[in-house]
């Protein structure tokens, strides 16, 4: 009897095959591409040379924006000239919902803003100085790693983040209001 707006994810069946359901809208974005836009900024913006993205759990929206991100930096490398060496944590690669590493440094949670803390401040100690953050409540250890260092950055994610902290040089979004509203206003 109710109808149901589904963010970042889609209707799948038991095996993982998805479906469409009459009373469900399933909202996904193409997040690689701002995150593509994302990696091209930290590699012209880098000081040290050194960037990161750090990310919730590996669904296929964080993944999306790791890859997409990876992607920016190794074409800001190849089409304009910047070094940029992205830096990976080992113990904190993700694995994707097929099992998968994916690499990157995943916090494991949307929530933990304790561990955020630790990889942000990890990274910061290994020379990153521009880190793009997609772990929802968890990167907000992050932004405080960035915040007490004096020379670290960061690129949020999904909306507009730059009123959260000067430490934060620009976002990806993806226009979740505008579809968000649409959305309601819709079905």
């Amino acid at each position: 009897d109710k109808d149901i707006i589904l963010v970042d994810s889609a209707v799948t069946n038991s095996d993982g095959t998805e479906v469409e359901l009459d009373n469900v809208y399933s909202m996904t974005f193409t997040e690689q591409e701002s995150g593509f836009l994302a990696g091209i900024a930290a590699a012209l913006e880098t000081k040290t040379g050194k960037v990161a993205v750090v990310n919730g759990i590996a669904y296929p929206s964080n993944t999306n924006y790791q890859f997409g991100f990876e992607s920016g930096v190794n074409y800001a490398n190849a089409k304009y000239g910047s070094t940029a060496e992205l830096v990976e944590l080992p113990s904190y690669a993700g694995t994707d919902m097929n099992g998968e590493n994916v690499g990157g440094n995943y916090i494991g949670s949307f929530s933990d803003v304790a561990t955020g803390k630790v990889i942000g401040d990890t990274l910061i100690d290994q020379g990153v100085d521009i880190i793009f953050v997609a772990a929802g409540a968890g990167g907000m250890g992050v932004f405080t790693s960035a915040k007490e260092s004096t020379d670290a950055k960061v690129i949020g994610v999904d909306v507009d983040q730059s009123s959260i902290d000067p430490c934060i040089i620009t976002s990806a979004m993806k226009g979740l209001y505008a579809a968000t509203y649409n959305a309601l206003d819709t079905y």
